[in-house]
């Protein structure tokens, strides 16, 4: 295919999970595979594909905090809820942390320390992935979770209730 589009020209190779597979006396093929090049790579146009996000299947295994609808409780999932989903109390959001530092250096201008509930919070060798102003409408938001001595930032699962389905056109050369 790359002396008739040129090598320039490939986007990616797409691999295909078949249903069922033929058996044969050699190891059966369970997919097959779909290369996609592009007559001109410069002018192609292509939509990414997503999926819902269904907690307790693929993409949600961080999702394992609920919040009451006040916001004054947060814990962790039980074993019994993440067993029986419709076990979560309704109105409760369930929510993942996620780390709200930077492995990029310290710089100039950049915020070495937080103060949040009365504790400091400091983003270690690295910096916080926002300036102050950011991190103080981060924390009038209520999106903020200490946990330990780190700073978290809470990610409801209703906030982008899709998840990017990564196996198409991920094999690139």
């Amino acid at each position: 295919m790359d002396e008739i589009f040129g090598a320039k020209n490939f986007l990616s190779m797409i691999v295909v999970e078949k249903t069922s597979s033929a058996t044969s006396e050699a190891l059966s093929s369970i997919c097959d595979y779909l290369l996609w090049y592009a007559r001109d790579i410069s002018r192609v146009k292509s939509r990414k594909l997503f999926r819902p996000k269904i907690l307790g299947k693929e993409g949600t295994s961080q999702y394992v905090w609920v919040e009451s609808p006040d916001g004054q409780i947060e814990r962790r999932i039980t074993k019994e809820e993440s067993e029986h989903l419709d076990r979560i109390p309704s109105g409760w959001r369930v929510f993942a942390c996620s780390d709200i530092t930077s492995q990029r250096p310290a710089q100039d201008g950049d915020v070495r320390g937080y103060s949040y509930n009365g504790e400091e919070f400091t983003p270690g060798k690295g910096t916080f992935k926002t300036d102050k102003s950011g991190l103080d409408a981060l924390a009038a938001a209520r999106r903020l979770k200490p946990i330990g001595k780190s700073l978290m930032y809470k990610r409801y699962l209703m906030d982008f209730v899709v998840s990017r389905l990564l196996t198409f056109g991920t094999t690139q050369r």
